[in-house]
């Protein structure tokens, strides 16, 4: 039996919840590596839900002390943070181009993509013939096995083809007309660890723009935008755009979009998981959000969990917004910033570290020591040492 579990995140299924549970049953530590979503920061978290107690303990104690000056790190963090959004270009402009996507404008740019899902198929069907043939050669392999999995990429790909047929049209999405009160809601990706575990209620985003399209203000609407990665890697499911557009009071953003933007001009941003929520508490928007998250401490932002009352709440969010002065979300701000540095640590290259890019053998191994060196301050801090046996898992 051991006494840590260090599980990988995004490469679990429901087993995640499971094993989470048998750690917690058994008194083994599930520690948990994550992205905190600010700069190159990662914290150590104790649940499948990456909450970080520890983060929220500090903030409490800093924000009962009062002390602003105190917490020098967390101001300089947070002027850096402000000087990086005043020159935050398009990040989904930037995806899009380093991932090799374009938006289609003409036939040429339609026979382009048409040919890269023919060449997709063809290397499908590639690896199904290098299969056959090794059956063929006496090798121990399931060939219906491999039939049904040669099925499902070709329905991904298909489908996959088929949603950027749709959402990179030059045609698709319109802006919000100027004076045009409205909630923006970033679309999640599905599947993804913050959707399928973290907001595992909310995961069919059709029946979540249903309720908040009978819950906004009568002179509301909802702008959707598409995420630049489910377009370049995951698929929507037949029609999802069609269902989206027929519901009243919504309209897409087009994918090429500045992000910025639209969460500065909204009246509310909703979210179940994800970096634009914090994006909106950084530039006084009102949040509201149905799951439990890193912000909450703050009590910048909303939460609503319940669809019969989320008409309420969506007012309440608003009025709650416009009470917090400007010097008092600062404060807050910077007393968390202060309260994460304590509990964080900074890896290179991050996006190599979370999957996002294939990295080499250096990049890991220096991750590797900096992931070490973020466990040994977690296990110092919360004295771990005490609570597990005496294996010797610590520098002297």
């Amino acid at each position: 039996e051991p006494d840590i579990l260090i599980p990988s995140m995004g490469m679990g299924t429901v087993t995640v919840f499971i094993l989470e549970g048998m750690c917690k049953a058994s008194g083994v530590h599930y520690l948990l590596p994550d992205i905190s979503r600010i700069s190159n920061l990662h914290r150590i978290t104790e649940n499948a839900m990456c909450l970080s107690p520890e983060v929220n303990k500090d903030y409490r104690s800093l924000f009962k002390k009062n002390d602003i000056d105190s917490c020098t790190k967390g101001k300089k963090l947070h002027d850096d943070i402000k000087k990086d959004f005043s020159n935050l270009g398009n990040f989904d402009t930037d995806y899009l181009e380093t991932y090799g996507l374009f938006e289609i404008n003409n036939w040429m740019d339609s026979l382009r993509l048409f040919s890269e899902y023919i060449v997709d198929l063809l290397r499908h069907s590639k690896f199904l013939f290098i299969n056959i043939m090794n059956k063929i050669k006496e090798e121990k392999i399931d060939l219906k096995e491999r039939f049904y999995v040669f099925k499902l990429r070709i329905e991904c790909s298909s489908q996959r083809y088929l949603n950027k047929r749709v959402a990179l049209d030059k045609s698709f999405g319109k802006l919000p007309d100027d004076g045009q009160k409205y909630l923006y809601f970033p679309l999640y990706n599905v599947p993804e660890y913050s959707s399928n575990f973290q907001s595992t209620m909310w995961l069919n985003i059709v029946s979540v723009v249903e309720a908040l399209s009978k819950s906004i203000p009568g002179d509301w609407i909802i702008v959707l935008k598409e995420h630049p990665t489910g377009i370049a890697h995951n698929y929507r499911q037949k029609d999802f755009y069609h269902q989206l557009n027929r519901i009243p009071n919504v309209e897409f953003a087009p994918p090429l979009t500045n992000g910025n933007n639209l969460i500065k001009n909204a009246e509310l941003v909703f979210v179940t998981v994800g970096t634009s929520g914090w994006e909106a508490i950084l530039q006084g928007v009102p949040v509201l959000s149905p799951i439990k998250f890193f912000w909450d401490c703050m009590d910048l932002s909303h939460r609503s969990s319940d669809i019969e009352t989320l008409h309420e709440d969506i007012k309440e969010a608003v009025e709650k917004n416009k009470k917090i002065i400007a010097s008092e979300r600062e404060k807050r701000i910077t007393f968390y910033l202060e309260a994460l540095l304590s509990n964080s640590f900074p890896i290179s290259d991050p996006e190599v570290f979370q999957y996002y890019h294939e990295g080499k053998k250096e990049q890991y191994y220096k991750q590797g020591q900096e992931l070490a060196e973020g466990f040994i301050q977690y296990f110092e801090k919360t004295n771990i040492r005490e609570n597990i046996s005496s294996k010797n898992y610590f520098r002297s």
